[in-house]
């Protein structure tokens, strides 16, 4: 049996007045929040445990200026997002003493990679992380994880195979500058963002009437939520319809992926970046070995737009909501995405 989903934009006046009782505020305040231990990476996978550096290891960050430690009892979570990303290809002179290059070979990825670390006291430290290894226990399993400040792939590789992590918690309490979002009915029952650059997953804890986001946002970014008629989506409300066309066949030409069915609900390109990110409602409507239900996600994927020759190419993806069975109902609502500053924070009316 085929399922089906539903997408609405938000904006008419029956919207409006249906989703009336809507008021989502968020406030700046200084919470004291645990994250969640382990590591996420730039394919959407997580581990979730202990980490600990590597014997004789240790956290040290160039801000530009200096060259500073972070002692781990004093990091909260290290985000990292791409400075620089390419695809390169060796080349060769033809003809000696002459300027004419040849290029040869498969082009291959590079990355360089910008670190953010939140402090216990509240602080956050920028710059390139040295290189560092950690490891993470999960359950019986130790998994060794490289914190590289820049990274090279092999020939014929792609961004998006190159993958690293976007986010590294210690699960330290500390007090962090996050949001409060106070929501009048109907309330969702869950609230996620994905940050803009490293599409770093944090999930919004419930704190009295309301939640607490356990970090500062970058605005724009991907706010999302689910309450009990689906999930509601924060999206700008114009698209580049040519980049659109150039996304959509990027999906279906370019892209092989488990989740088979893919439907693009959005594309956004941050003005002046080589890089625009789509969102998307995955499902797998193919025959699979899992007997049961199969799974959906709504996920936003970061593509790296080449300015040379105009080829798209994914580069990362970071996942809002998954589930399984029927796909659920998607909302894009422009005012999750666009929140109106005030004196104490910011203030979204859908």
């Amino acid at each position: 049996m085929k399922t089906k989903a539903t997408v609405r934009k938000s904006g008419s006046q029956e919207v409006r007045k249906s989703q009336a009782g809507w008021l989502l505020l968020l406030a700046l305040v200084a919470v004291v929040h645990a994250e969640d231990s382990g590591v996420q990476f730039s394919d959407g996978q997580a581990i979730v445990g202990a980490v600990t550096l590597a014997p004789g290891q240790s956290l040290r960050l160039h801000d530009g200026a200096t060259l500073r430690d972070l002692p781990t009892e004093r990091v909260v979570a290290i985000e990292f997002a791409p400075d620089t990303e390419a695809m390169e290809q060796g080349f060769r002179f033809p003809e000696p003493g002459q300027a004419r290059k040849e290029r040869i070979g498969e082009p291959y990825p590079v990355r360089k990679l910008a670190a953010t670390a939140r402090m216990t006291d509240g602080t956050t430290v920028r710059g390139t992380l040295n290189t560092a290894v950690v490891y993470v226990a999960s359950g019986d399993e130790l998994r060794k994880v490289v914190l590289a400040s820049k990274q090279q792939g092999k020939p014929g590789e792609t961004l998006a195979s190159l993958v690293y992590p976007v986010r590294l918690a210690f699960g330290a309490a500390g007090g962090i500058a996050g949001r409060r979002l106070t929501v009048a009915a109907p309330r969702p029952f869950e609230v996620v963002v994905l940050q803009r650059g490293s599409l770093a997953r944090s999930e919004a804890a419930v704190a009295g009437e309301g939640f607490v986001l356990p970090a500062a946002l970058d605005l724009p970014c991907f706010l999302a939520a689910r309450d009990q008629t689906g999930l509601v989506a924060g999206w700008p409300a114009e698209e580049d319809a040519p980049l659109r066309e150039r996304l959509a066949k990027a999906l279906s030409e370019d892209v092989q992926d488990y989740m088979d069915d893919r439907r693009l609900l959005g594309v956004w390109r941050p003005p002046g970046e080589d890089q625009a990110y789509t969102l998307l409602l995955l499902a797998r409507a193919g025959s699979s070995t899992f007997d049961g239900p199969k799974p959906w996600r709504l996920e936003v994927w970061r593509w790296r737009l080449d300015p040379e020759d105009g080829r798209v190419m994914l580069a990362a993806r970071g996942y809002s909501f998954r589930g399984t069975g029927e796909l659920p109902t998607v909302r894009i609502d422009p005012a999750w995405w666009s929140p109106i500053a005030v004196p104490d924070g910011y203030e979204v009316t859908p």
